[in-house]
């Protein structure tokens, strides 16, 4: 097995032993970024600041933190951009939206974007906003980090796993931590601690995963031997 997380590769491991398997070599080895996300491109400047979260809309993904953040802002809020494909009881998200005037004018929803305007979005925004409740990883994190834009995360080891040093961390639950957050990434003065970010990319992904491969194939030749 090859897993994205530590946590996911310990919470794999503890299933397949309920089930009476010990015997399955497994690698936790994360995501590299795009090669698109590593390639520099203009952004055109939005003419208000805005935060994005990424990831269909669903329950797990805790839009509803989000909403909650922005309907008790102090003044005008930022634009909040969602970007996923509604899913599983997506209309407790979209319906709220709707039905809150303060909503309708500072949220905006989209779903099928091309790679190249999910990147430009995410490098022309305040910050990435993954308030998800579980994550296996953190697909959206790196994407940012990439691009050079802050991310603000649940905190969780997936998450942290995902952007280690160079993102902030938060209870999912703590409304007022989250707008505080917010708040304080629009002048944009987090993006300068981003520098000494390296970005995990395809080459240093195969060099994690090849020796396990290798090793994993050693095993098997013997049995294979026998077949």
């Amino acid at each position: 097995l090859i897993v994205t997380t530590e946590a996911v590769r310990l919470s794999v491991l503890r299933e397949l032993a309920r089930c009476g398997r010990h015997d399955i070599p497994a690698l936790a080895a994360p995501l590299p970024v795009a090669p698109l996300f590593l390639t520099p491109c203009e952004t055109p400047a939005s003419p208000a600041p805005y935060c994005v979260v990424v990831g269909s809309i669903e329950p797990r993904k805790n839009h509803a933190l989000l909403l909650r953040v922005w309907k008790d802002w102090a003044g005008e809020p930022p634009r909040l951009v969602i970007v996923g494909t509604p899913w599983r009881d997506a209309d407790r998200i979209m319906d709220q939206v709707a039905a809150d005037p303060r909503l309708r004018r500072s949220v905006v929803t989209v779903a099928g974007l091309t790679s190249p305007a999910l990147r430009a979005l995410l490098q022309g925004a305040c910050a990435l906003l993954q308030p998800s409740l579980v994550e296996g990883f953190g697909l959206p994190v790196i994407e940012a980090l990439a691009v050079g834009t802050p991310v603000i995360a649940s905190d969780q080891p997936s998450h942290r796993e995902a952007g280690g040093a160079f993102a902030t961390y938060l209870d999912a639950t703590d409304a007022e931590a989250w707008s505080a957050a917010i708040a304080a990434h629009l002048s944009g003065v987090q993006r300068a601690g981003l520098a000494a970010h390296q970005p995990w990319d395809w080459d240093r992904y195969g060099a994690a995963v090849a020796p396990f491969i290798e090793s994993v194939a050693l095993l098997e030749q013997p049995q294979a031997r026998l077949r």
